[in-house]
């Protein structure tokens, strides 16, 4: 049993240590397997991940022909989840990885995908652990143990996706700092004299665009629109609300046309991205016309 504990707990920190975060195809062999016991959820998980779906399977085959302690068995189930969850949160939150692994940074990417294998390995490994205890008398101590590590998992999952709200809240507040008359002093055109939307509008665009598309891509609806909302009360506070309080009389004629310009630009993109839609794109085209008069 040391050798085992020894065994599993020394592949799983190496490999975490090397581990990119990018998703990869999950091993055909493994579906059937993941498919019972992640209730068919298709969990976009890096090659970790797998690797430690692989040793549960290893693991739940040893519990049920081995004549060691039963309760050692599964404690060492708990271990390996425990391990996982603590190295995953040091190398992703904690940025270890773009030591340990060569990452130039941890993107919204990487912790997205972070995120899902944590949540595919902790429903494996509880099942797995249910099937043990279906098998076997009571055992608090591993339960009890069991439930602990699970919270610790689905922590480590809401601070991944507190994080990725913040990343993108920082962008939305750099923006909402350019919401002053001195940003709309004059309007803005491109090369052939078309009025265009301001810089800092496109890049807030771009950015808004960039993180729904990856969450979409990567995450299932709720955990979406537990982001979503975070990420929805940063645009109240940084755009909204400084939109609502611009003092028009300081920006002239030119400055009132470029916000009018700035604001429908946003409403109308919105309106397409994923986790906005039409209602809230509708309560900036209400402030564009209480305020500024409606569309240009």
């Amino acid at each position: 049993m040391k050798t085992l504990r020894a065994k599993y707990e020394t592949k799983l920190s190496k490999l975490l240590e090397n581990e990119t975060w990018t998703v990869v195809e999950g091993p055909a062999e493994l579906g059937e397997h993941l498919d019972r016991r992640c209730e068919e959820r298709k969990w976009k998980a890096c090659s970790v991940g797998f690797i430690f779906v692989r040793l549960m399977i290893e693991l739940d085959k040893f519990f049920a022909e081995s004549e060691v302690s039963q309760s050692d068995v599964m404690m060492l189930l708990c271990d390996c989840l425990r391990l996982f969850n603590s190295r995953s949160c040091q190398l992703v939150l904690g940025a270890a990885a773009v030591q340990t692994a060569g990452l130039k940074s941890i993107t919204v990417k990487n912790l997205c995908v972070a995120a899902e294998t944590l949540g595919m390995v902790a429903m494996f490994a509880s099942s797995v652990m249910e099937g043990m205890l279906e098998r076997v008398s009571a055992r608090p101590t591993v339960q009890n143990a069991m439930k602990i590590v699970k919270k610790d998992v689905r922590e480590h999952r809401k601070e991944i996706f507190t994080k990725i709200a913040t990343i993108m809240s920082e962008r939305v507040h750099a923006a909402g700092t350019k919401i002053t008359p001195p940003t709309y002093s004059k309007l803005e055109a491109n090369d052939d004299g078309d009025l265009v939307p301001s810089s800092y509008m496109k890049s807030l665009v771009k950015d808004t665009n960039s993180l729904t598309k990856v969450l979409s891509n990567y995450l299932d609806a709720n955990d979406r629109a537990r982001i979503m909302k975070a990420v929805h009360s940063s645009f109240d506070k940084h755009i909204l609300a400084p939109l609502q309080s611009l003092d028009t009389s300081a920006i002239g004629r030119a400055g009132h046309q470029q916000v009018c310009i700035d604001v429908q630009y946003l409403a109308e993109k919105l309106k397409r991205a994923e986790g906005f839609g039409e209602e809230y794109a509708g309560r900036l085209e209400h402030i564009l016309g209480e305020k500024f008069g409606g569309a240009v």
